[in-house]
């Protein structure tokens, strides 16, 4: 089996790489939002602590399933 590629941790990876680009757009919005001078409120926290935290877990299933 050394020469056939993984295909588990290829979809694996597909998958990670495809949910970090919109967590990335919506963090990044986040971060304009910031950077523009409004004020902080509760629910630009809280969009900013869910994009962390799913960030987060993207992060760790590409370290748990994804291909090296």
């Amino acid at each position: 089996m050394k020469g056939r590629p993984d295909v588990t941790a290829l979809v694996g990876s597909r998958i990670c790489h495809d949910l970090v680009n919109p967590l990335g757009a919506i963090g990044n919005g986040v971060e304009l939002l910031e950077l523009s001078g409004l004020p902080q409120t509760p629910e630009l926290q809280l969009i900013a602590e869910s994009v962390a935290n799913a960030n987060a877990k993207i992060r760790f299933f590409r370290v748990a399933c994804a291909a090296p």
